[in-house]
């Protein structure tokens, strides 16, 4: 894993995040109700945000994907916790999340503690999204049980993101 702090989330940067939410929740909502983490979502678009300034991605005209970075929708999955980016721990999508019309996910992590961002790596969606790497609910992640089925990997199997 080669995880790299781009940064202190702003509140610039908080407050446009909600806007986005704001403004695709109208019509998203019912996508946006599969985790329990609801409240965590206005944060996640913010992420996902300040990411896309950092790398200077183009913003897309859909919600299936969060933006294009050298011709590849690339979809950003953020982990809010309190704490740096561990090599042995997990990163994935819900099984149920999965888009055909993506073909990047990038692994973000936001250290609520310091208010950092990190990025850890990414997969390709083929190499993700594979029988191998299904978890089912019940089944446990980084000693956390998880509620739904997942595509998860160890953060030292993510791609370098030297190499995105």
């Amino acid at each position: 894993m080669e995880a790299v702090c781009i940064g202190v989330l702003s509140e610039e940067y908080i407050e446009a995040g909600k806007r986005e939410h704001d403004q695709a929740i109208p019509k998203y909502k019912k996508h946006l109700t599969l985790s329990s983490d609801c409240d965590k979502i206005p944060l996640g678009y913010s992420v996902e945000y300040f990411i896309r300034d950092y790398l200077k991605a183009l913003k897309p005209g859909t919600l299936k994907y969060d933006f294009i970075l050298n011709d590849k929708n690339i979809d950003v999955k953020t982990m809010i916790v309190t704490y740096p980016p561990k090599e042995e721990h997990f990163s994935g999508v819900l099984a149920k999340q999965p888009s055909q019309d993506i073909d990047i996910y990038l692994f973000a992590q936001y250290d609520k503690s310091s208010n950092t961002v990190w990025l850890k790596g990414w997969k390709k969606y083929k190499e993700l999204i594979h029988p191998n790497n299904l978890y089912t609910a019940g089944s446990r992640s980084d000693k956390i049980v998880l509620k739904h089925d997942h595509y998860q990997v160890k953060n030292y199997e993510l791609n370098k993101l030297s190499e995105l």
